[in-house]
């Protein structure tokens, strides 16, 4: 991945001798301790380096773009020492002064007794997750002491496994695989399995997995891989009755595509990816994605865009995806136009948008949605205007609508000074109560320096707010480490509600390591109320009419809170009848209230149940939602694929249009009208469902719904039946991204040599063909050309799936690139597919010559379409030179024969071939590499004679 950068262009011929002389300053590229790096060992099972890979010319660029810099939180470091530019870390110190900490009875979450090196140790950067069964608390941190402390290269990314509620933390060490931090951390019901997010060393994002309650974890897979992944944030659906529950996603800023915020989906646990979908408006100045899923699946991520970096103004932006992260819209912004919060000396001392004391300062928001699907969110700005007053404050909004309404903006903090208040977290507890926290400098109205921790509470769901309550126990300054990143002290945290309480974490500077504050990760445990709540589950509940719907509802006790709570009604349907089983309850206590919906009509109905203490007339209230049905749903009209329709790809995505009072669809696919061989069955909320089987080209299928809702199924639909299409055995792979496009020079030879082809067209993206969209081809054909603006060649997810393809038997990939190996690096896939067992990067071969099976082609003179970035590779065992370049000799070329499968890979590729007549000659070698002793292969297609639907570009 290179940028087309015209200035970082002209200095393209010259990368050799820059990563020839970067490697004389030292045997490894952190410079502050190079013998750690250099005696690295890997603990983790073969396939995870733990290595930090050098970052190209494009990312590298990205640092002397003051725009992008300045918007980063982790990759800046990444690139810093992954481009050998670590003497930048550093260079600006903090204005508060230092002591020594008091005794304070904060719970300490990361063990500071490893912190002793001189160049860094710094924890920051907190994320939390609660085991819902075990009641295990599992924290994750930024921790630099366990990147450059430790001689294993463990990586920037801490972690601590609490087993009583988050009262006593045992600090887990390194996370044990090479990372740059940025964490985010989540438990997943559907397996009882905690994930882990961060950074990669490669720039790109990974995944780890703990199957053991948070006691250690394991490398999972790549999320993404651009090079230039920045801040993601992780959610996770854990509602059993949501139709996504399950699914994993992950949000981040990719600066490989101009900093705008992406977003992937995994279905499957975190073993693969979908291709990731750009939710913000391309080339805006944005940071700081947040995800939260609601309960009925919905998605939401938010995020600050600044109207431009790094004036502002500023606004919080949110989307919505309502089809379990296919697809997202914007909805109403809760934060427009207001002044980016920033102090004038720091962001001059800084050079990006800071705080006094010399913190960097990204103000993005954080959203939540609670159980009955109100959206909360929490954010900071300016309140008056850049230089004078207050710096900063933080603010919360909320909407009952999805989004489409706000409402009125409600300032948190609330110390009546001028002193700084940021960083805010949030949870929403199942009862509905809203937990704010905040950095504050409140207590230090004369410096504005020293900071606590603080949090305000809303007992009632964002409608009123509880006075705030300092967290910290001692006041602490900054201390801002010269071996992590300019002005850096951390750029989010996160909190958790469960059971009653909320675990608060932050980085605290309050211990002394060095001579010097030291930023620590500390925790405190609070109650979620200060007496009682009410609280029904389930939040929503279908019903058939006049079956009696029951909730159970909860009342919870805090502060020793023992008064009786007498219950009561209000909203529930015309004719029904509420009854509680017991009343008034006792808190801690439950009760359960039934409705009889005898004599009631169908509708939804908001159900709000409130609580009221004797003696002390304390009234708290929660709503639950019934929806009432009377009867089945109407039978489905289906509409595509039409009737009778032709030449129908292979994973159609079947629609029809929606019925009233259907809750859910049943969709059946079947290779015959009497739906005796059923293929294929889905269950869906919303009306499409894409085939994820392989259908076999040229085959008829048949194909009917059936709507459903608590009262019953509908009539079974009238059946359709299409025909799929007919696929050629070749398809071409266009990766080039069209920069420069050379497209045109493959699909030359492919026509001159009399082939039939698909196309699919990646679209400067890792959106590439999964195993089941490779499955129908016999031969597949892979270009990247240059690859401007993103990365060459299959990523991690199409990697696994050209692996299961070839090993189906009777395949052969042909892939045409001088970019992969820079790029993705020497792969488990390219070692043992293509036989690449090492490569030496950059040789510019302008010139080669054919051996073994490609004997007799060349020399040929190498003229390039774009710049010439071919390598050098080595052979594993088994794998044959194809073509030997001219600088030193060396392989540029390799086939591989795998007994069911053959592969060629060109390092240089083919479109260098200066002479037309010779590059025919070459791939028509290819060719027959690809046919000999697997005739077989072709046999299918070409004898129905029906070539009309062979050149088809998707998707």
């Amino acid at each position: 991945m290179r940028t087309n950068d015209s200035p970082r262009r002209a200095r393209l011929s010259s990368r050799l001798a820059t990563q020839i002389s970067l490697f004389a300053l030292g045997a490894c590229w952190l410079g502050a301790a190079p013998a750690a790096l250099a005696d690295k060992t890997d603990p983790r099972p073969a396939g995870q380096s733990a290595v930090i890979q050098k970052a190209n010319l494009a990312e590298c660029a990205l640092l002397d773009d003051a725009k992008q810099r300045g918007k980063m939180d982790g990759l800046l470091r990444s690139l810093l020492v992954r481009c050998g530019r670590e003497h930048e870390l550093g260079g600006v110190t903090a204005d508060s002064p230092g002591f020594a900490s008091p005794e304070a009875t904060d719970s300490p979450v990361s063990d500071p007794s490893g912190d002793t090196p001189a160049q860094s140790h710094t924890q920051s950067e907190t994320s939390i997750a609660v085991n819902e069964t075990t009641g295990t608390r599992c924290a994750a941190w930024n921790d630099s002491w366990h990147e450059i402390g430790t001689p294993g290269g463990m990586g920037f990314s801490g972690f601590a496994r609490s087993t009583d509620g988050g009262v006593v933390w045992v600090d887990q060490g390194p996370i044990g695989a090479g990372n740059f931090g940025d964490p985010a951390m989540v438990w997943r019901r559907m397996d009882g399995n905690f994930y882990y997010a961060a950074l990669s060393a490669s720039g790109g994002l990974s995944l780890f997995k703990s199957t053991d309650d948070c006691d250690s974890f394991t490398f999972m897979s790549t999320i993404n891989s651009s090079g230039s992944d920045d801040k993601e944030l992780m959610a996770v659906d854990n509602n059993p009755a949501s139709p996504h529950y399950g699914n994993l996603y992950v949000a981040w800023t990719n600066f490989a595509v101009g900093g705008d915020i992406q977003v992937r989906r995994s279905t499957n646990a975190g073993m693969t990816w979908d291709a990731a979908i750009t939710i913000s408006n391309p080339g805006s100045d944005v940071q700081g994605a947040w995800p939260a899923v609601a309960p009925n699946g919905d998605v939401y991520v938010s995020w600050v865009r600044w109207n431009p970096f790094p004036a502002g103004p500023i606004d919080v932006e949110v989307v919505r995806s309502t089809n379990g992260g296919t697809s997202y819209s914007f909805v109403t912004n809760p934060l427009t136009g207001a002044v980016n919060p920033r102090d004038t000396t720091a962001t001059s001392s800084c050079g990006r948008p800071a705080l006094k004391g010399n913190i960097r300062y990204l103000p993005s928001p954080q959203i939540a949605v609670g159980s009955d699907g109100h959206v909360h969110v929490v954010y900071t700005k300016d309140p008056d205007a850049t230089g004078s007053g207050d710096v900063v404050n933080v603010y919360y909004r909320k909407s009952v609508d999805n989004g489409t309404t706000w409402s009125t903006e409600f300032l948190v903090n609330d110390d009546a000074t001028t002193t700084d208040q940021y960083q805010p977290s949030m949870s929403v507890s199942a009862e509905g109560v809203v937990t704010i926290s905040y950095y504050s400098r409140q207590l230090d109205t004369v410096n504005n320096t020293l900071l606590d921790y603080y949090s305000r509470q809303s007992p009632d769901n964002g409608a009123t707010f509880n006075a705030s309550v300092r967290i910290s126990d001692v006041s602490t300054p900054i201390f801002l480490d010269p071996g992590l990143a300019t002005c850096y002290h951390g750029d989010y945290d996160t909190q958790i509600s469960f059971d009653g309480f909320v675990n608060l974490i932050w980085s605290d500077d309050r211990n002394i390591q060095g001579g010097h504050n030291d930023p620590d990760i500390f925790g405190e445990r609070i109650e979620a109320g200060i007496d009682f709540l009410v609280g029904g589950t389930p939040a929503s509940q279908d019903i058939c009419i006049p079956t009696m719907a029951s909730y159970t509802v909860n009342v919870p006790q805090f502060q020793a809170f023992s008064e009786m709570v007498t219950l009561s009604t209000m909203g529930t349907p015309a004719g029904s009848t509420p009854s509680f089983v017991t009343n008034p309850v006792t808190p801690p206590g439950s009760t359960t209230l039934n409705i009889d919906t005898t004599g009631t009509s169908a509708g939804s109905s908001t159900i709000t149940i409130t609580g009221t203490s004797s003696p002390s007339a304390i009234v708290h209230s929660g709503t639950v939602t019934l929806n009432l049905f009377a009867a089945a749903p109407g039978s489905p009209t289906l509409t595509t694929p039409a009737d009778n329709a032709t030449n129908v790809v292979l994973s159609p995505t079947l629609m029809w249009g929606a019925v009233a009072t259907a809750t859910s669809y049943d969709v059946e696919l079947a290779s015959d009208a009497g739906f005796t061989m059923i293929l294929f069955m889905d269950t869906v909320t919303g009306t499409s469902t894409t085939v994820d089987i392989a259908l076999d080209p040229v085959t008829e299928y048949f194909w009917r719904v059936t709507a459903s809702n608590v009262c019953g199924d509908s009539a079974v639909s009238s059946v359709f039946s299409f025909t799929t299409r007919v696929v050629p055995p070749y398809l071409l792979i266009d990766d080039d991204d069209n920069a420069p496009n050379v497209r045109a020079t493959l699909e030359a030879l492919l026509t001159t040599a009399g082939i039939t082809y698909d196309v699919w067209d990646t679209v400067n993206s890792d959106a590439e063909p999964d195993a089941l969209g490779l499955a129908p081809y016999h031969t597949v054909i892979w270009f990247t050309g240059d690859e401007f603006g993103g990365a060459a060649g299959p990523g991690a997810a199409s990697e696994t799936a050209l692996a299961t393809w070839l090993d189906s038997g009777q395949k052969c990939l042909f892939m045409d690139s001088q970019d992969y190996l820079f790029d993705r690096g020497v792969t488990t896939f390219a070692t043992n597919y293509l036989g690449v067992a090492a490569r030496t990067n950059d040789t510019n071969h302008t010139s080669m010559t054919g051996e073994n099976f490609f004997t007799g082609l060349g020399p040929y003179a190498l003229v390039y379409p774009f710049t010439n970035f071919s390598d050098s590779l080595t052979a594993t065992a088994g794998t044959q030179v194809a073509f030997r370049g001219n600088v030193a000799s060396a392989p540029a070329s390799l086939n591989r024969d795998g007994g069911v499968w053959r592969t060629v890979f060109f390092t240089v590729p083919i479109e260098a071939i200066s002479n037309a007549t010779d590059r025919q000659n070459t791939f028509q070698r290819v060719l027959d590499y690809c046919i000999i002793e697997t005739s077989l292969i072709f046999a299918d297609g070409f004898e129905t004679g029906d070539t009309s639907a062979w050149t088809v570009t998707f998707p």
